[in-house]
């Protein structure tokens, strides 16, 4: 049997030689009115160390009637991206004595229940990536109104009115990979899309959001040139959340990117996805494509990015969007404002890692 006694403040203020209140402020990190110089603190952590202080958050928990829980709601469709999130997240959530509570949902009624659940156990926050039914239905109008009396940020979407977001900078990508296929002397650059690229024109938000803000930065950035925007699409598929779905519907239509006299020497792409379709499809069918034939893609969650020379990746900053959006919700958590945030795309995989 283990009968170790747990080491307290107590015994690391007689340790030390000094007060209670004074190993308190230290081990709490948060202010107080008790000024505590830079030798004394240092003394305070090394001893802490050494004689094995663990923190009692449940006894905390219990003192000041909080439960130091972030609830974390991630859609299925955005599998891919959930360890760089959650690696990014947890490094602030965990300076700051907080404990996530992470659950992924395929439907909105899952995601309901999984709210609930977070709400059961008091989370001082929640952190919210939108599910959206293939119907188009989701929750959004009972998450704004949930918000009102829980801190909430929301991630890789547009839906929940009045509460900040955390995204990538869509519009900022498409740009930026028109300018690096045009720096590579490329001047018939095509958009591969989905055909409902557009029908968030009107609002900025909804389901498609992303693919428009794609959109916008790509034709703005060929309109700058004076070169004519080109926009070659595939059918959205009703089974996206599957992994694949997108993939296959990109590659029933590649034969049609290079028929007919529009036939483009360079494609963006806003799904690495459907960078590979192309690819794959080109070399499986022996497609003839122009000369020093390119692609600018977003991504980096592939197993071919970064090594397929016709493909330029602009890899998505997932891990600082963990770090982003949990530095949003400690900060409505704390009584400060959150200001919606938009990532750039990062130019290199050492970036990404970083």
């Amino acid at each position: 049997m283990n009968t170790k006694r747990r080491i307290s403040i107590k015994d690391i203020a007689a340790e030390v030689g000094v007060s209670h209140p004074v190993v308190s402020t230290v081990l709490s990190g948060g202010s107080s009115t008790t000024k505590v110089s830079k030798e004394t603190r240092q003394k305070v952590l090394e001893a802490a160390e050494r004689m094995g202080y663990q923190k009692d958050i449940l006894s905390q928990s219990f003192k000041n009637q909080r439960s130091y829980l972030i609830g974390v709601l991630l859609s299925g469709v955005n599998h891919p991206y959930a360890a760089d999130f959650t690696f990014g997240m947890q490094e602030v959530v965990s300076t700051k004595d907080y404990a996530p509570i992470l659950f992924t949902h395929r439907t909105r009624h899952q995601e309901d229940a999984f709210v609930q659940r977070c709400l059961d156990r008091r989370v001082e926050g929640l952190i919210v990536n939108c599910a959206v039914d293939p119907d188009g239905s989701e929750n959004a109008k009972r998450l704004s109104e949930l918000s009102r009396s829980v801190p909430m940020v929301e991630v890789f979407g547009r839906f929940i009115d009045k509460v900040p977001s955390v995204n990538l900078g869509y519009e900022e990508a498409g740009r930026l990979s028109v300018e690096t296929l045009l720096a590579m002397g490329h001047s018939k650059i095509a958009l591969f899309t989905h055909d409902r690229y557009l029908t968030s024109k009107k609002t900025g938000k909804g389901l498609y959001w992303n693919a428009y803000e794609h959109w916008k930065g790509y034709a703005k950035a060929l309109k700058k040139k004076r070169k004519t925007p080109l926009v070659k699409t595939h059918p959205l598929p009703s089974d996206l959340i599957h992994t694949g779905a997108l993939y296959r519907s990109a590659s029933d239509s590649v034969m049609g990117l290079f028929s007919g006299p529009e036939r483009p020497t360079a494609l963006v792409c806003m799904a690495e996805e459907q960078a590979e379709a192309v690819l794959n499809t080109i070399d499986r069918k022996q497609i003839a494509v122009p000369e020093n034939f390119h692609i600018v893609s977003l991504g980096g969650y592939s197993f071919s990015a970064g090594s397929d020379p016709r493909v330029t990746t602009l890899y998505e900053p997932v891990m600082q969007m963990g770090t982003k959006a949990a530095e949003a919700i400690f900060d409505l958590i704390e009584g400060r404002r959150a200001k919606n945030c938009s990532l750039s795309p990062l130019t290199s995989q050492g970036a990404a890692e970083g």
